[in-house]
């Protein structure tokens, strides 16, 4: 299982921007599969520019590497998830493929939310948010020595004072995030 102390969502092995993901392939005989084995998990990671709807929701987001990802959303109702798409918040997508879109452009086709998630936070402070999270047993406000953590996300703190300054400051902001990043930090990233 992958280390606490090495978990970091700037890993492009587990947090691809989309040139990193691989390719969904159909042949001229209508077969189609992943045009690759995977040996690992990953996660695409991309923030929402735009929400527009057209047969599908369509996401217009910025991957880690600030390229266009369009992020196609066939649903027979996408109702709700169009209420969560906000503009700034951060997608997560399980174990995508690239996928060719009607218009020519490469983008990520999605047909369940099975995978699917959508974090309240710009892609650049959940990044941030993670990169707080990196040393164990450090509190996150001052780096002093750990005491206790938050009751929703367990980010680390040395005391209550820190715990409530920061509450004031930036975590009332990334708790949710963090609570994300937590769950991916369980998660065994190279297993298949």
């Amino acid at each position: 299982m992958s280390s606490k102390k090495s978990f970091c969502l700037r890993k492009e092995l587990h947090f691809p921007p989309l040139s990193g993901i691989p390719e969904y392939y159909c042949s001229n005989s209508g077969h189609c599969d992943a045009n690759y084995n995977p040996l690992r998990r990953w996660c695409l990671l991309a923030e929402i520019l735009s929400v527009e709807k057209f047969v599908s929701l369509v996401l217009r987001t910025r991957d880690s590497e600030g390229r266009l990802v369009t992020v196609s959303l066939s649903l027979p109702d996408y109702t709700d998830v169009k209420e969560i798409c906000k503009v700034g918040h951060t997608v997560a997508i399980m174990f995508p493929y690239r996928n060719t879109m009607v218009d020519g452009t490469v983008g990520i086709k999605l047909s369940s939310l099975e995978r699917f998630e959508v974090i309240q936070s710009c892609l650049d402070d959940l990044v941030k948010t993670s990169d707080k999270m990196k040393c164990v047993g450090c509190c996150s406000t001052c780096g002093g020595p750990t005491r206790l953590g938050c009751d929703r996300c367990q980010m680390p703190f040395c005391g209550k004072g820190c715990l409530s300054t920061s509450w004031k400051l930036d975590h009332k902001a990334e708790c949710e995030p963090a609570q994300f990043i937590r769950r991916w930090r369980k998660m065994d990233w190279e297993a298949i």
